[in-house]
């Protein structure tokens, strides 16, 4: 099931990314020669007949039939994403005026600049329909804290190796019940589960958590000498609830949180770069894809708040990512408009598609070491 929703988020990300181009380009009388849901091979398309305009069937990759020259909107085989081919993106034909190379300079930077744009929009409006509907948030975070409901103890952070982590226990657990012989505790605040696990150190505690919808009860031994700042079962504790925004507060709450994920994602990126190029190492905060449909797992099996939340994030990181200056990327295809601007020419043809060929073989490794990390981290 993790695969399944890792799968479905992941293309409507990429495919709300990739609709930002298509919309940009049509809008700017852009020939766009295919729209895709999925990636390559092609299974079956659709298309307008030149003449009749009506929408015909387009074989997949086994037909050598050669298309008519209208946009092809097609299902591929790997239902990962999506793309759209946008005639004359290569530099090639530009003299035709549908040619994306024969475009104004402004043009050719507000097609590129619209997938992430549409990313960032997407993620506003996924976090306003969680502002508005509900979503989880710590208590002391809250605009109104005597109007969260759903309020509970959830675990924030289980310290590696520590008795919390022996047992179990994982962050975003919620603490409904503690139990040690006959004292039963129903925690309603922080300072309570403190209080019950200093009052009973060094003996068992039973502890009942619910993880999404599944409860289980896990036995534990606080420490009587823990190490310094971990307590004395090793985990940090947040009170949540869930809080409802009218929808225009809720809209300005989704906005500002998604401006401020960019900011954050933007600087925590440029961070773990410089150290990359500095150290020559793969720092271990970078994530590839097992280790975010990891992340997927444990959002779907605490509610769908979350797996919203976290569908906003990711939606904010691939339009950080893909802002990078880096070839192959959107970020990178700027930069060279940004360098032909002032050079007054464009960048020579065959110059830019060797370092766009260079950038994405680069990615692809990159993608491939972090995939590694993942491997060694985090269990599907």
């Amino acid at each position: 099931m993790t695969i399944i929703i890792f799968i479905v988020l992941l293309t409507v990300l990429v495919f709300v990314h990739e609709l930002g181009h298509f919309v940009s380009a049509r809008q700017a009388g852009i020939r766009i020669e295919e729209f895709g849901l999925g990636l390559p091979p092609r299974l079956i398309g659709l298309q307008r007949h030149p003449g009749t305009g009506r929408l015909q069937l387009v074989a997949g990759f086994w037909s050598k039939r050669r298309p008519a020259a209208t946009t092809i909107y097609s299902f591929n085989l790997l239902p990962i994403g999506g793309f759209v081919k946008i005639f004359g993106e290569d530099g090639v034909a530009e003299r035709d005026p549908r040619s994306f190379a024969s475009q104004t300079w402004w043009v050719r930077v507000r097609t590129i600049l619209a997938g992430v744009v549409m990313n960032t929009a997407l993620a506003i409006i996924l976090l306003t329909i969680g502002f508005a509907a509900g979503t989880p948030i710590a208590a002391s975070k809250a605009t109104n804290p005597q109007a969260l409901t759903d309020i509970k103890i959830q675990i924030a952070f289980v310290a590696p190796n520590s008795p919390a982590a022996m047992a179990g226990f994982k962050a975003g657990d919620a603490i409904v019940e503690l139990r040690h012989a006959n004292a039963v505790l129903e925690p309603k605040e922080i300072g309570e589960v403190q209080a019950f696990i200093g009052r009973f150190a060094g003996e068992p505690v039973t502890f009942t958590l619910v993880r999404g919808k599944a409860v289980s009860s896990l036995a534990i031994t606080p420490r009587v000498n823990p190490p310094a700042g971990e307590g004395a079962i090793g985990i940090a504790m947040e009170k949540t609830g869930v809080e409802r925004l009218p929808l225009p507060a809720a809209l300005w709450q989704g906005a500002t949180t998604a401006f401020a994920l960019v900011r954050d994602f933007a600087v925590a990126l440029f961070d773990i770069l410089a150290r990359l190029f500095t150290r020559g190492r793969v720092p271990t905060e970078l994530a590839g894809p097992i280790g975010i449909a990891a992340v997927v797992r444990d959002a779907s099996q605490l509610g769908f708040g979350y797996l919203l939340r976290l569908a906003a994030i990711i939606s904010v990181n691939l339009a950080v990512i893909n802002s990078l200056p880096i070839p192959a990327l959107d970020g990178g295809r700027l930069l060279f408009l940004l360098i032909e601007k002032l050079k007054g020419s464009p960048v020579p043809r065959r110059a830019e598609q060797l370092a766009h060929s260079i950038g994405l073989a680069l990615l692809l490794f990159a993608i491939v070491a972090v995939s590694i990390l993942d491997v060694q981290r985090w269990r599907l």
